[in-house]
């Protein structure tokens, strides 16, 4: 009963894993096929003429259309200020500390970890990539930034598979959480490269980090590998024990993981003893009539004809 039940966990954490991985892989391809666009070139060379920008919006509001997940598109200059945006107060804003400006200025396509805007307060994830004309001179950077709700989604569908699941990245960070009250905590201890690092980048805007004091789990989600599953160490949380199949992620550096009281295990267990409870007394009553029978009918017989050839 417990290796059916840890079955289904495991399985259960390689489907979310799957799902999340399918979303963000399909919102790649959109962001690269992007930046080859001729009317977005086009746009960029005329962008010091202001009766442009209007244009250059409209434009990317209609292009954003193309996925139901794209929050927002904008785009930015050399320097890293935004030049056209699909939300008007990305404007003029200076997004060149982002670390999606920062890869993508140096020509390499990039998509963030889980982040907290820090003009619309709103999670994401950014995919950017550098903007190139014939010459191989990059002009600007496209940045998209795709809306996280599908991934809750899948995360509060758990519910219905009477398991709780989690997203978190490998600083251990709860990226999305089936107590929404609980994101954006830590697992465990956050190491002061880690704490530096989310602080330069703004990664949470002003978001606090309380850690949940998870060591054993913490430990245990820094061993997950992509693509591959495994059982978390027993661990306390909120009072109750509690074990989890962790899956690594192949498009992003998390780990999903799909947690059972230990309590649900032992009901499982429990449930398959009572079931088979009948089926053991049968067992039992057919041993004892079959004793009897042949106690009685063949048994004793031969021990009374032993008894009278001798």
């Amino acid at each position: 009963a417990i290796e059916t039940e840890m079955r289904r966990i495991h399985s259960y954490s390689k489907e979310v894993a799957s799902q999340i991985d399918s979303f963000i892989i399909s919102q790649k391809n959109i962001a690269r096929f992007a930046v080859v666009n001729r009317e977005l070139r086009d746009f960029l060379k005329n962008a010091g003429n202001p009766a442009t920008i209007p244009k250059f919006n409209s434009w990317l509001k209609f292009w954003s259309g193309i996925s139901q997940h794209i929050d927002v598109v904008y785009v930015m200059d050399p320097q890293g200020v935004c030049i056209a945006s699909t939300d008007s107060t990305f404007i003029g804003k200076d997004f060149s500390f982002r670390p999606y400006y920062k890869e993508a200025i140096q020509g390499r396509h990039y998509d963030s970890d889980w982040t907290v805007g820090t003009t619309s307060k709103k999670p994401g994830v950014y995919l950017s990539s550098p903007i190139l004309v014939s010459s191989g001179r990059i002009v600007g950077v496209l940045v998209i930034k795709l809306d996280t709700t599908p991934i809750d989604s899948i995360i509060r569908r758990s519910f219905d598979r009477s398991v709780q699941a989690f997203v978190v990245n490998n600083a251990g960070v709860l990226l999305a959480h089936y107590d929404p009250a609980l994101r954006y905590s830590t697992i465990g201890d956050l190491n002061p490269d880690e704490s530096a690092a989310i602080r330069k980048t703004k990664q949470f805007a002003e978001i606090p980090q309380p850690s949940l004091k998870l060591a054993s789990l913490r430990r245990d989600v820094s061993d997950a590998r992509p693509g591959e599953t495994h059982t978390s160490s027993e661990y306390q949380f909120q009072g109750t024990r509690k074990i989890a199949a962790l899956t690594g992620m192949n498009s992003k550096n998390w780990v999903v993981g799909i947690t059972v009281p230990f309590t649900s295990i032992e009901a499982s267990a429990n449930r398959l003893l009572y079931s088979f409870i009948p089926l053991i007394l049968l067992v039992l009553l057919f041993t004892v009539f079959s004793a009897f029978y042949v106690s009685r009918y063949i048994v004793r017989p031969l021990g009374d004809l032993l008894q009278k050839s001798t």
